[in-house]
């Protein structure tokens, strides 16, 4: 008994496994599988009865066809032949349903119902070429079948009498059109809703690599935006390193020369010497911005600070810058009262070379005997440290180009030339403290040119001054 008993369940598992296939997933699938049951569960429910009223012909037709359709079933979802299996279930049924038409009863029979579902559903798993070939096909065999009946109607055998067999044929009948029908709509609507759900997820896929393709497309223009720049500056540097840097140099090598082999007087230099003086001053200023621009190109590292006193260092510094003024003949005024004794981390190296270029082009934009303001300013956010002359200004075309970094050059009130290279190196500085430039200017105006800091960098030197010491310290 124990041995029998795991045959028979495995023998069960077959069958259930044979019957529930895996590859029924596409739409004739599903179509084929469902009216292939409803050929079954009819076949099944009038087997009985044609045993019950003597017509065992029938009834052994019944069982015979019952295995034709497992056979089919087989074809199509184990062998993987849908197509030869549709065809042969299509011609089967046919062929069946004309013997049932003339068996019992003709039109007055259920067999035309079948008919119609056959024609109505069948061709549809046929491929297109034979869908309207099998459709003609059924509609013949009705009017074949009619017009038989009408003028031979003694080859078609009464419809049994018996109420039993009539109440049982036609409910039976009628309960599996119904839920047959209803299967194959809910297999349309069903594949029709999975249809769209995939529309729409392949619609959003789309929208976000398009998305992405923006994204990408954007970041690639930046890039080129910056390339470009890149470009520009590095012809700019090579005409700067080829004209502007030697030409100063030749200049007062020449004099110097000719002083030397005695062919100018000596006395007569000190009447060129602050012609020299300028000459060597920007050509000092011009290595250095070039020194400082290069190191911010390929070091992008935070810079090590150094606690500096603000207002010490500002009156320092321009108490040695003032020489660059002195030829214009031009003052200059403090407003720093916002930060006395008030400290914070810099680079003083890097500062310096910041107000030295913001200095040197107000003083070369401001006219004779002017006025240049030095001030600064503590918000809730930044420390502000500007330089505000009343020059002629800049146009709106040249603080674009210089938002932008794009390296150029104007010529001061006295012709004094330059190389647009300070500002942009003003701007790679800032970026290393998390601050920024700024300028506002109006032509015939004057300019302001400002430097914002984190106001994390800065602190009160009488509060902190013993906390603190005058070592380097890490930017955090």
């Amino acid at each position: 008994m124990s041995v029998i008993l795991p045959c028979k369940m495995l023998k069960f598992v077959q069958i259930i496994k044979f019957f529930r296939p895996k590859t029924i997933f596409s739409f004739k699938e599903k179509i084929f599988y469902t009216i292939f049951w409803m050929a079954v569960l009819n076949l099944l429910v009038i087997i009985p009865i044609n045993f019950s009223i003597g017509s065992t012909l029938i009834g052994w037709l019944c069982v015979a066809s019952i295995f034709v359709y497992v056979g089919i079933y087989y074809l199509a979802f184990h062998r993987e032949k849908f197509f030869q299996a549709n065809i042969l279930f299509f011609v089967f049924t046919a062929l069946l349903l004309a013997y049932f038409y003339f068996e019992v009863g003709g039109m007055q029979n259920r067999v035309p119902l079948y008919f119609i579902i056959l024609g109505a559903i069948v061709p549809l798993l046929l491929p297109m070429k034979w869908q309207w070939k099998a459709i003609v096909l059924i509609l013949l065999a009705i009017l074949l079948l009619a017009i038989t009946e009408y003028f031979f109607p003694e080859l078609i055998t009464s419809y049994p009498d018996e109420k039993l067999y009539i109440f049982v044929d036609m409910t039976a009948t009628h309960i599996i059109l119904t839920y047959t029908i209803f299967m194959i709509i809910w297999i349309v609507k069903k594949s029709y809703d999975e249809s769209i759900k995939n529309l729409e997820i392949k619609e959003k896929l789309i929208m976000q690599k398009n998305s992405i393709l923006a994204d990408y497309s954007k970041e690639l223009e930046e890039k080129n935006k910056e390339l470009t720049i890149l470009s520009q500056s590095k012809d700019r540097l090579f005409s700067i390193i080829a004209h502007d840097l030697r030409s100063p140099l030749c200049s007062s090598k020449t004099l110097v020369e000719l002083a030397y082999k005695n062919e100018y007087p000596v006395e007569s230099l000190k009447d060129l010497l602050p012609d020299m003086y300028q000459n060597f001053n920007y050509v000092t200023n011009l290595v250095d911005n070039l020194l400082y621009w290069a190191k911010s190109q390929i070091d992008s590292s935070r810079p090590s600070l150094k606690r500096i006193k603000i207002n010490d260092f500002l009156c320092k510094s321009f108490e040695e810058l003032q020489i660059i003024a002195k030829y214009k003949e031009i003052e200059i005024h403090f407003e720093i009262s916002s930060t006395n004794d008030k400290c914070f981390f810099c680079d003083e190296q890097e500062l310096l070379i910041m107000l030295r270029n913001l200095f040197s082009n107000a003083v070369k934009f401001s006219y004779q005997r002017g006025k240049i303001v030095v001030g600064t300013y503590v918000s809730e956010s930044f420390l502000q440290i500007y330089i505000e002359d009343e020059g002629k200004g800049i146009s709106p075309e040249n603080l674009l180009k210089i938002s932008n970094g794009i390296l150029f050059s104007s010529k001061g009130t006295l012709c004094e030339k330059g190389t647009g290279l300070g500002l942009n190196l003003v701007q790679n500085l800032m970026k290393r403290y998390d601050g920024f430039m700024q300028i506002q200017s109006k032509e015939g105006k004057g300019t302001k040119a400002s430097l914002f800091f984190p106001i994390n960098l800065l602190f009160d030197d009488v509060k902190r001054t013993n906390a603190l010491s005058d070592e380097n310290v890490n930017f955090v």
